[in-house]
């Protein structure tokens, strides 16, 4: 499933994101699944906003 093809609002796609992670799938992986670059998961996973 491509997750591209559904309108995730931002939040809710970063937080699928860091679950995903966290199960161990890779930043290659989820971001091709989600169109964004493998440095945007990265950011998204470690460098939470306060």
């Amino acid at each position: 499933m491509l997750y591209s093809d559904f309108r995730l609002n931002t939040q809710m796609r970063n937080e699928l994101i860091r679950q995903r992670y966290a199960l161990g799938e890779g930043l290659s992986d989820l971001a091709r699944e989600y169109g964004i670059s493998p440095q945007r998961v990265y950011q998204i996973v470690h460098l939470r906003r306060k």
